[in-house]
């Protein structure tokens, strides 16, 4: 009876899927939906409740928005990435948000060909042979390269 009783029992096995919610992301989700005003006087009684925190600055006590809105920039700017060493340089360089414009130095645009001429001085050259090197610099075609056969250079 017993094995009888065995083979007529079924199992069966589901699997579900369920998403919860940490407790941060529901205060979260709660903090989000809360209007300015409320959220303001939020901020005032944890402040009072929790001896740890402090307000540093209220943009409704005396302080204009436009002086905290290029830090509210830069924290939103700086905040998307993980670290400082993965922010880029730019976002580094000028933290206040200032439009202030910077001056690049651009290298000197000299040519290939230019570059070579001025390399001649560094070595010990008797005129004849500035000349001769010259006039082999001159050969040269766009690529770098000298493409005259040795004929048309002895001459």
């Amino acid at each position: 009876m017993e094995q009888k009783l065995g083979q007529t029992q079924q199992q069966t096995q589901a699997q579900v899927q369920v998403q919860t919610l940490s407790p941060q992301q529901v205060l979260l989700a709660k903090l989000t939906e809360l209007p300015v005003d409320a959220l303001r006087e939020r901020i005032d009684n944890e402040c009072k409740e929790n001896p740890y925190l402090e307000q540093t600055s209220d943009p409704a006590e005396g302080e204009s928005n436009e002086q905290t809105a290029p830090s509210a920039l830069e924290d939103e700017r700086v905040g998307d990435y993980s670290s400082e060493d993965d922010t880029p340089d730019y976002l580094l360089r000028n933290p206040s948000g200032q439009s202030e414009v910077e001056r690049v130095e651009y290298g000197t645009t000299l040519s290939f060909l230019d570059h070579l001429k001025e390399q001649i001085g560094e070595y010990e050259l008797t005129q004849h042979e500035q000349q001769v090197v010259n006039y082999l610099i001159g050969s040269l075609s766009e690529d770098g390269l000298l493409h005259k056969n040795l004929a048309q250079l002895a001459d």
